[in-house]
């Protein structure tokens, strides 16, 4: 029943097609396209894969707008050929511009039949009808359909357009014999052809290709030609044929077919990185790989929260690189802790999804979800714990989706990672990718400053006449939640006991800092709040002897660094799982009843006491400042 249904769509699509005007087919063409990228979205994930790996440089909005003229070019090139064998049709394939027509008739002249290369650009099958019109006999090599019925329909309109079919199934004597008799044969030599292909380079990999149309043209010592189609702005096709070199002399090699093929292969490249729309993307090209090549996948992190988090998961990268260097890591975050991520090698390409601003939304949404797809990725994973990041990776399509199991869009994971609260969460965000079955060591986060930024910190420091021959200590006392700041006045009092110490003190900070940082300003002390990027701020704390901070993001730049680290903790606790991940760095706090009273901080103390932070003085820090420094030697 399934066959016959199928076969019912064709014979009245092709009806529907054939009775058409020429604007109502072009009509009807889009309405094609349009339901094969709606309803074959599998055929769509193949053809970004497809179109990434082929061009690598593109960005998404580029490979998304090929994407779609590809979907327009298979919706006509598929109306076109419902209508072979109607007078538009025939009208069709005879106005097909066919450069290199001599090379043919010299064929014809000799009677010795030819060998036809072609690929899935253009319309193939307008073309293999007009030259069928023109240089009779064409037969084109075929693969018969699963459906019976609809196998015959297929055939029945290449035979209305005047092509004859030889299928693929059959010895291959019959194709040499056809050769013999003058005829010419058709051989599209673009898909996949298994274990029994010869692979070549083809758009930047190794491709199995099928060897049928070297081999053919080299046993039957007739010639063999490329011969491509691509449309032009005024709906028309032009084809060109051109003559592919070789050596009839002597045995039929392996090498002989191999070079001629590969020829075949470096001219439909050419063909298609011209018109890249116009090829067939959803088919899988690349399905066969070498015996000895690894298996390539792309891999997607997504953390849009804060800055911190995002310092935290580039373990998750790291570890993947090490263990898989052929893969493909990818990174989404927002456009500020995007910095973050620069010049780090684990990471090939950085995308930002600026969720507040001008992305916020349900079309900033669907805008990212486009993207995200465009990547063709294998796996996503994601730390944060947000429905909306939840959401992105399963409206993308990602087949595989690791998140945690305390996640708001758990239900959206392929797999669900048990969070555990008593882990770092460096190694929290680890379990997700042993979650891969990767066995994954130990891996710090890392930052990496560029030359220009050391180079930047370096002259910083050394124009200062304030820090001039002092060891450096940083502190960075700011945090948008006020429940984690340790009080301005006792930085205050901190930096001059570390001035009187001997020390030079920068302090560290963004632009919202600036007004609260200038009440630090004194001898031996630095300000540098609002005047460095990320990075830079990064490269300043890997000169720094220590930083003393909130539990905020500067404690795990510094860690990213190797910067010891003496972090102050109020409202929040380390056993959430963000403390220093140096087993040496200290962490000052006071334990108490009320205390955590929140994973994030708050905007006041709950019981308005602040005891937590107040109850820790200067002294204190500075001692085991001192402390630190000599763990560090």
């Amino acid at each position: 029943m399934k066959h016959l249904l199928e076969y019912w769509v064709l014979l009245l699509a092709s009806f529907t097609a054939k009775s058409l005007t020429e604007s109502g087919a072009k009509r009807f063409s889009r309405i094609v396209a349009w339901l094969a990228y709606r309803a074959l979205r599998y055929r769509r994930r193949v053809a970004l894969r497809n179109l990434r790996d082929s061009f690598p440089d593109k960005s998404s909005e580029e490979i998304q707008s090929i994407l779609r003229n590809s979907y327009i070019n298979f919706g006509i090139v598929t109306v076109e050929f419902l209508r072979l064998g109607s007078k538009a049709g025939k009208k069709a394939s005879s106005e097909l511009i066919i450069n290199g027509s001599e090379h043919i008739d010299r064929v014809l002249k000799n009677k010795s039949g030819s060998v036809l290369a072609a690929g899935h650009i253009g319309n193939w099958e307008l073309l293999g009808s007009a030259m069928a019109q023109r240089w009779p006999p064409v037969k084109g090599i075929a693969v018969h359909m699963s459906n019976p019925y609809s196998d015959k329909f297929i055939e029945k309109l290449r035979f209305d357009g005047f092509e004859e079919v030889i299928y693929k199934s059959e010895p291959a004597t019959s194709f040499l014999r056809s050769l013999k008799e003058g005829c010419n044969l058709g051989v599209i030599s673009d898909q996949d052809a298994g274990k029994s292909g010869v692979f070549i380079d083809f758009l930047g990999r190794k491709a199995s290709t099928p060897k049928g149309a070297a081999f053919f043209a080299l046993k039957a010592k007739v010639p063999l030609f490329t011969v491509y189609s691509k449309r032009l702005d005024d709906g028309n096709y032009q084809a060109e044929i051109i003559p592919v070199e070789l050596d009839y002399d002597g045995k039929i090699t392996e090498e002989k077919i191999k070079t001629a093929t590969q020829e075949i292969a470096y001219r439909l490249e050419n063909f298609i990185r011209e018109n890249p729309d116009q090829w067939l993307w959803f088919h899988k090209r690349w399905k066969t790989r070498p015996p000895d090549e690894q298996e390539k996948k792309r891999v997607l992190i997504l953390q849009t929260a804060f800055l911190g988090d995002v310092v935290l998961a580039t373990p998750m990268a790291e570890s993947i690189k090490n263990l898989h260097p052929e893969w493909e890591v990818d990174f989404l975050t927002t456009p500020e802790s995007a910095a973050l991520l620069e010049n780090n090698p684990n990471i090939s390409r950085i995308l930002t999804y600026d969720k507040n601003k001008s992305e916020r939304g349900v079309k900033g949404f669907l805008s990212k979800i486009s993207e995200i797809e465009a990547g063709a990725y294998d796996i996503a994973l994601i730390p944060h714990r947000s429905i909306r990041s939840a959401a992105l990776v399963r409206f993308a399509g990602i087949p595989q989706r690791v998140g945690f199991d305390k996640s708001a869009g758990y239900f959206l994971f392929t797999e669900r990672v048990k969070y555990e609260n008593e882990l770092h969460e460096v190694e929290r965000n680890l379990k997700l990718v042993e979650s891969l079955n990767l066995s994954v060591s130990k891996v710090k986060p890392r930052l990496y400053p560029s030359s220009n930024d050391l180079k930047k910190s370096e002259k910083i420091l050394k124009s200062s006449a304030k820090l001039k021959n002092r060891p450096i200590i940083a502190i960075a006392p700011g945090s948008i939640w006020p429940t984690k700041r340790w009080p301005i006045d006792n930085y205050i009092e901190l930096a001059g006991m570390l001035v009187k110490d001997g020390f030079g003190v920068v302090v560290l900070g963004g632009e919202k800092d600036k007004a609260l940082f200038k009440k630090i300003s004194m001898e031996g002390v630095e300000v540098f709040a609002g005047t460095t990027t990320l990075l830079e701020s990064a490269a300043l704390l890997k000169k720094c002897e220590a930083l003393v901070t909130n539990d905020s993001a500067p404690l795990h730049f510094a860690v990213a660094v190797d910067t010891p680290v003496v972090a102050i903790f109020g409202a929040t606790a380390p056993k959430f799982g963000f403390y220093p991940y140096n087993s040496d760095d200290i962490v000052i706090e006071r334990e108490l009843p009320c205390r955590p009273c929140a994973i994030h901080g708050g905007m006041k103390c709950p019981i308005g006491t602040f005891e937590c932070m107040l109850d820790i003085g200067a002294e204190e820090v500075f001692n085991n400042v001192k402390k630190r420094i000599l763990l560090k030697s």
